[in-house]
C-alpha cells in the first residue's frame, strides 16, 4: 500500500477515533468544569456529548457537540446506544482503576480525570453515577443512566 493511500485512509479514519470522548475545547480532561465551552460553544453539562455519557464522558448517545452544530437547527439527534460503547466503558474503566485491582473512589476518579479532589463538578458527576452510595463506582454504574 502506498504511503500516500495510507495517510488518506488514516485521515478518514481519525475524526472518528478522536470523537469516543466528549470534553471540552483545548481541554485534555474529560468535563468542561473548567469554563472552557464545547466545540458548539455551549457549556458543558458537565460533558459536552448531545446525549447521556458515562462517568468518564465516554461513548455519549449521540455523539458529541461540534462546531457544525453551531449551524444546525437545533434538532438533536436521537441516537441508539451502541453495543460497542460496552468496549469503551470496559476500557476506561481498567485505565483508572488499576485493570480493576483498584476501587474506583472519588479520589482515584478525579485523579483519573485530571481534577483536584475538590472539584466540585467532578464529584457531583462521580455521585451521580454512584446508584448505590457506596463511595465505589462499579462498572455497571459507570456506563450509562
Amino acid at each position: 500500500m502506498q504511503f500516500s493511500t495510507l495517510l488518506a485512509l488514516l485521515s478518514a479514519v481519525a475524526p472518528f477515533a478522536a470523537a469516543d470522548c466528549c470534553s471540552a475545547v483545548g481541554y485534555s480532561g474529560a468535563l468542561a468544569s473548567n469554563g472552557q465551552p464545547c466545540a458548539d460553544g455551549t457549556k458543558g453539562t458537565p460533558c459536552c456529548g448531545y446525549g447521556s455519557c458515562n462517568a468518564f464522558c465516554c461513548a455519549c448517545n449521540g455523539g458529541c457537540r461540534t462546531a457544525s452544530a453551531k449551524r444546525d437547527s437545533g434538532m438533536l439527534k436521537v441516537v441508539v446506544r451502541d453495543q460497542s460503547n460496552d468496549a469503551e466503558d470496559v476500557e476506561a474503566f481498567n485505565a483508572a482503576t488499576a485493570g480493576g485491582t483498584e476501587p474506583l473512589t472519588v479520589q482515584r476518579y478525579t485523579s483519573y480525570m485530571n481534577a483536584s479532589a475538590d472539584d466540585q463538578t467532578y464529584v457531583d458527576w462521580f455521585n451521580k453515577h454512584d446508584k448505590n452510595g457506596d463511595g465505589v463506582l462499579s462498572l455497571d454504574e459507570v456506563r450509562l443512566d
